[in-house]
């Protein structure tokens, strides 16, 4: 059997390849006949070249991309079917994180802390069957892989949000540990801002505040249905200073910084911060953070971590809170492109495209 895979071999250089499926999925794995993969800013980052640049090593070319998949298990190695409890025939959603489950950082946490850590999406197409991304036809699971299965309920484009909605699980409930009566800013007005201010307002934040471009400020009407109560405009006016008008001067509890690429952003977010706040910086930032107070983070006494993904808890809880729909993710899916039209996605995505304005974007191979 064959499958058409999306093949990243350099910067904008994506070509439509033929590759073999395995006959047998590996021990304790399974082949997975792939019905929907989400792109989010990291495939552009890697489609660009900035993801190379600013981590050189992480994602060796060419390789299959794609770490936002949706699909059915069409074989299942007897092995995982018991540990998994799941049947061919199942529709899940894929971890893109694969865990060793042996190393002490398996064995004392849930998330992506393993010594052994592989993710789909950056393992070279000379690994195995090469079939390791969601842009194809089919892909191989190895062991650890995470599987959960997907209610009939849930569409595989809605089931596809599991990916940023289990981020914003993992950052803001997990790691930031949003409490009722907290103030959030969440950084960044893309899906994973929709996805972490439907979080945070499922925790029970007193005030949810998002920042974006000038662009964004359409999206203020359908972000408020997420719970946010104000949209920031970043670009035309200054963040911290907005910020501090909003809230008297005091700051905000939780900042989760979600802009990929521009340290500055990460910069406002710590002057944002209220005394002993908390701040989640994710995304892969470029070159050196100008202006930064370090003494701030003592004197303030403030608590930054960084996070590279999502959870075992969160993608299960992603699955369950899509499914109980208190909140229109539906609307949030922006355009569908077929496998061969990845490059064009991926240029949308960038906002290369003019008046296109991407949300959250589908590939149906």
């Amino acid at each position: 059997m064959k499958s058409r895979a999306a093949v990243t071999v350099g910067d904008r250089e994506i070509e439509l390849r033929t590759v073999a499926v395995p006959d047998r999925p590996p021990r304790g794995g399974a082949l997975l006949r792939v019905t929907a993969n989400g792109l989010c800013g990291s495939d552009y980052d890697l489609y660009s070249g900035h993801l190379r640049e600013a981590s050189p090593g992480l994602v060796p070319l060419p390789l299959v991309s794609g770490h936002e998949m949706v699909g059915v298990l069409e074989r299942v190695d007897p092995e995982a079917a018991e540990k998994w409890a799941v049947s061919p025939g199942d529709r899940v959603v894929v971890d893109p994180a694969v865990r060793c489950g042996q190393c002490l950082d398996c064995r004392s946490t849930t998330d992506n802390r393993c010594r052994d850590l592989l993710r789909y999406s950056t393992m070279p197409l000379s690994r195995g069957s090469g079939l390791w991304g969601g842009n194809a036809e089919y892909m191989e699971l190895l062991p650890g892989t995470l599987v959960v299965p997907v209610p009939d309920a849930l569409s595989d484009e809605d089931a596809a949000l599991y990916n940023p909605l289990g981020n914003a699980i993992h950052w803001l409930v997990t790691v930031a540990a949003v409490r009722p009566g907290d103030s959030v800013l969440i950084l960044g007005a893309g899906q994973r801002g929709f996805a972490c201010s439907a979080v945070a307002h499922n925790a029970g934040a007193a005030r949810v505040i998002v920042t974006g471009l000038e662009r964004d400020q359409v999206k203020a009407p359908l972000l408020a249905r997420f719970g946010a109560d104000t949209l920031l405009d970043a670009e035309s006016a200054d963040t911290v200073a907005q910020v501090m008008d909003l809230t008297g001067g005091a700051g905000v509890d939780v900042v989760v910084d979600t802009v990929p690429g521009t340290a500055t952003s990460t910069r406002d977010g710590l002057a944002c911060l209220r005394r002993g706040g908390r701040m989640v910086v994710a995304g892969i930032k470029s070159g050196a953070m100008d202006g930064l107070d370090i003494n701030a983070i003592t004197l303030r006494e403030l608590v930054v971590r960084g996070v590279f993904g999502s959870s075992t808890f969160g993608v299960r809880r992603a699955v369950q809170m899509l499914t109980e729909a208190r909140y229109p993710f539906a609307e949030l899916h922006s355009h569908r492109f077929a496998l061969e039209d990845l490059d064009e996605a991926l240029r949308v995505l960038g906002g290369e495209v003019p008046g296109e304005r991407p949300l959250h974007l589908t590939i149906v191979p």
